[in-house]
């Protein structure tokens, strides 16, 4: 079967799926059946969290397998997977707020059950999950930028890529015609979450040196604000350092030109 080129960038420049208040409708109202029958919101919070990752594992994992170049297979699996779980991180942070207020007061099969109990539940369970996509997050986006430094690859995930695993196209660079970059905003949060822990550590130790002469509190301030400043100016100095070497500026960087589009048709590739 063939299909037009022209057809393929349209149905790219169209709106993403998750744009659509169905799709969030659905989700939530997912979330909504599987506490109904399990009732455990941290079960159902996780669910819906992956979901909202799905694309990018799927495309991760086709990426692997169909990439000939098994190096930039392996680095942009890895990426795509950390991106998933970035997702998952950030619906798991908006359910922790909104997923509480929509679970029934009165937990199920019981007459006078604790009120909180079922929204305090649905809350931790975002909270793990926040805490436990993000950090898989970062590993997964350390393996993806480690092997890109180490065999000299510029890196993209941007949501354009599912198309042309959709259409099993290779290389992707013929279906993804611009779009963000989703791998910057892994790069930062990466540098963040290792950044973050050796600040405060500094920070705390600032305090405690200045704090345990009997300095006022003025001067503890003054210690603790070269880290309050310096530490997302360390984060942007690193971004730009390592952005330059990992990220590609558009998809044709990393995986190449496409194929001469010259005529007006292309065969889909078959899987």
């Amino acid at each position: 079967m063939e299909y037009r080129l022209d057809e393929y960038v349209r149905e790219d420049r169209q709106p993403g799926t998750w744009s659509s208040p169905l799709v969030w409708t659905i989700l939530l109202l997912s979330g909504w059946v599987i506490y109904e029958a399990t009732a455990q919101p941290a079960l159902a919070v996780a669910a819906v969290c992956l979901k909202f990752g799905w694309g990018d594992f799927r495309t991760g994992w086709w990426l692997a397998r169909r990439d000939p170049d098994r190096g930039r297979a392996a680095a942009s699996s890895w990426l795509f997977l950390a991106l998933g779980l970035w997702k998952s991180g950030l619906m798991a942070g908006f359910l922790m707020f909104t997923l509480p207020m929509a679970i029934p007061w009165q937990a199920r099969g019981q007459q006078a059950a604790q009120p909180q109990g079922a929204s305090f539940e649905a809350f931790m369970g975002a909270g793990i999950m926040v805490m436990a996509c993000f950090n898989f997050s970062v590993l997964a986006s350390s393996v993806a930028f480690y092997l890109g430094w180490r065999r000299r690859l510029k890196l993209w995930a941007g949501g354009k890529v599912h198309l042309a695993r959709r259409r099993n196209l290779w290389p992707p660079t013929q279906v993804t015609l611009g779009g963000a970059n989703w791998a910057d905003a892994l790069l930062v949060t990466t540098l963040v979450l290792y950044l973050a822990p050796l600040l405060i550590f500094a920070a705390v130790l600032a305090v405690s040196l200045v704090g345990g002469g009997g300095v006022r509190a003025p001067a503890v301030v003054l210690s603790v604000l070269p880290f309050v400043f310096g530490g997302p100016l360390l984060v942007l100095l690193l971004r730009d350092f390592f952005g330059r070497r990992l990220l590609a500026r558009a998809p044709s960087e990393c995986w190449g030109p496409a194929p001469d589009s010259q005529p007006s048709t292309m065969a889909a590739a078959t899987s």
